[in-house]
This record gives C-alpha cells, structure tokens and sequence, in this order.
C-alpha cells in the first residue's frame, strides 16, 4: 500500500485507540502555508491548545500548550515534501523541538522528503522507515482486485512496470483506467 493509504490506516488505528480528538492529519498536498497550518492545529486541537487558541497565534503558546498535553497526542503531516517552506520551518522548528519537553506528544511526518534529523537535539528520537516502489506485480494484482475488480491483470502488469511499481502513479492510472471504462 502507498504511504498516504498507510497514514490513512494509521489515523483510523490511532483515532480507535486515543480517541478521535487526539488525532490530528495536517496533508500538506496543496502547498497550504504556515497559517493554513496553525489554523487547522488550532481547529482540531483548540481545547488542548487553551493559551495557543485563546492568544490569536502566538508561537510561545503553542510551545506551552504543546509541553502542557496531559492526553496522548498525535500529529500527522502528509506529503511532507509539498509543505511551504513556512510549514516546514513550523514543524521542524517548533513542533519537532518539543518532543524532548512534550511527553504526551507524538508525530508522524510523511512524505518524498522529510525533515533532516541527524544533527537535530531530537534525533535520538526518530524512527525512520523508507518505502520504495511495489514492483512486485503480485502486490498490485491483490490490491487491483480488492479495489478496481473489473481492471484485467494484463492491465495491471503493464502499468506496475511502466511506473516500476511507483504507488501513488499505480494507483492514479488505475483509478484513470476505471473512469475511462465507466461503471
């Protein structure tokens, strides 16, 4: 499966396990700017963020109310590589900082590219999981047949070589090829 199914599965799990207001997915798909970005952490966790929403967006608050969270917190930002250059510095910056000092905080970054840590205070806690393409078309003719059942699998064998196997490509030709067909 692609990264952005997988975070989708990740925010339903965690959503069922902390509570559905104890997730927060921030897609960076679209570009949105640094305020786009605070507006939508202060939408989702507003009653969490007491001095950040009630302060009309001073940084100093949010660092506050970040270190203050009593209940389990995660943020999720997708398709990291398309963030503006505002939102990155806001995650990395701000955000990623304070997991030393915000015990009840965790986050996800997602994406073709995602913040440097290896000299970072908080390198010591990262993971990081690298996904390559799905070239194995037995993968693809699973997925194909769960999702996009009337695509023959010649159809499928072609397009996983033609993308090596690039999920996001696979499955937006796939989701083409249906359109095409019709119902």
């Amino acid at each position: 499966m692609g990264k952005s199914i997988l975070i989708d599965e990740f925010r339903s799990y965690a959503a069922r396990a902390l509570g559905g207001d104890s997730v927060v997915v921030l897609d960076f798909k679209g570009n949105p700017d640094r305020e786009t970005a605070l507006d939508i952490l202060t939408l989702e966790l507003g009653s969490r963020l007491p001095n950040f929403a009630s302060s009309r967006g001073q940084l100093a608050d949010l660092r506050r109310d970040l270190r203050a969270l009593t209940n389990p917190t995660l943020l999720l930002f997708d398709t990291y590589e398309q963030a503006s250059i505002e939102a990155k510095n806001l995650v990395e910056n701000l955000i990623l900082p304070e997991l030393r000092s915000a015990a009840a905080l965790r986050v996800v970054v997602a994406g073709q590219s995602v913040p440097e840590h290896r000299r970072a205070h908080w390198a010591d806690l990262v993971r990081v999981f690298k996904f390559g393409p799905i070239q194995d078309v037995k993968h693809w003719l699973k997925y194909a047949g769960r999702r996009y059942p009337n695509v023959a699998d010649h159809q499928v064998e072609t397009l996983t070589s033609a993308t090596g196997g690039a999920p996001g490509q696979v499955d937006t030709l796939l989701l083409g090829l249906v359109e095409r067909s019709g119902p």
